[in-house]
Formats: structure tokens, sequence, C-alpha cells
């Protein structure tokens, strides 16, 4: 993809790969319609948004235009708190690389959500896949608007956000994929 391309299709781009291989392996949708699974995967949420949240928030908590603190969905999740992960965000360009990857993901919680609820596993403690409603489309549009500006500045905040969402790519791997007895 050329560089006339907006930074939200070029970021697409770089983490199409990253983004089919979580969705090809986590097998959500089947663990959150078992129940003995489901506990596990909202602990590992609960896990990948706060990470996203805490690293992010230096950089985004006051960006005019993104509304960061009701895009926090961690505490929606009632889930127990496991040990943050590891995530290095070092400016607002790979906030917003980072953040790019949570907040992608109410895209596709929203019809995992009515996948779920419409084969009987829904319930409160899933409001977390679709925290918007009805502003879903304007909440994205917003996001979009904000990373499209910030991330045109130049090429290299472009690198910082490609490198941020691969990184949160890889934490979202690590935090749903299904741990082990006693091992968090």
């Amino acid at each position: 993809m050329g560089h006339d391309a907006t930074p939200l299709a070029r970021l697409r781009d770089a983490t199409g790969a990253a983004h089919k291989r979580l969705d090809a392996g986590m097998q959500v949708q089947a663990r959150l319609q078992a129940p003995a699974a489901r506990p596990d995967l909202l602990a590992g949420y609960k896990r990948l948004f706060a990470t996203v949240e805490a690293a992010t928030r230096p950089f985004l908590h006051d960006m005019p235009g993104l509304d960061f603190a009701k895009r926090c969905r961690a505490a929606l999740i009632g889930a127990p708190c496991l040990p943050p992960g590891q995530l290095a965000v070092a400016n607002e360009a790979a906030a917003l690389g980072a953040f790019y990857v949570t907040e992608g993901a109410t895209l596709g919680g929203r019809m995992l959500l009515r996948a779920v609820t419409e084969a009987g596993h829904g319930g409160a403690a899933l409001a977390f896949l679709d925290p918007y409603g009805a502003e879903n489309g304007t909440m994205w549009r917003d996001f979009c608007a904000v990373l499209n500006t910030r991330l045109a500045i130049s090429e290299a905040c472009m690198a910082e956000a490609v490198a941020a969402a691969l990184a949160t790519f890889s934490l979202a791997e690590t935090c749903l994929a299904p741990r082990l007895a006693g091992r968090a």
C-alpha cells in the first residue's frame, strides 16, 4: 500500500496478518459459549484492556476528539485481575497504534456478542464486547479521524504506530490464549 493511503489503511494493511492469526487461533466465540472456558477468557480480556489502557493513558487521556475515559473497558469486565502484561508505549503515535487494536475489537465484538447471545450464552458479563451500543459507528469514526490526523504527521509516527499495534496484537495473543491450570 502506498504512502498516499490514510494512516488507518496503512495500519490495517501492516497488521492484517497479525489480526488474522489472532482471530484464527483464539476460538473466542466457542470459548465464550463454554461455561468452563469463559472465566479464563474474560480474565485474559481484562488483562489485555487494562494493560493497553495503562500504557496509553499518559498519551491519550486528554487528547481532543478521543474521549479516552469512555473508551476504557477493563473496568467493565467482571473477572479477576491478572498481573498486567508488558506493553512499551513511548509516545503518542505508539499509543494510537496500541489503542487501534482494542478499539478495533469493538467492531468484531459487537458481532461476536450477537452470535453468542443468539446461541443462548450472552449476559451482562459480555457487555464490554459492545460498550458503545448504538454509538459504535460514531465512536469508531471519531477514533479513525483522530488516528488519521495524528499519524499523518510523519513516517516516523506511522512506523511507531505500526510497531505498537503489532506488539499489542502479540500481547492479545498472550492474554487471550487459554491458560493451563495453575499458570496465569
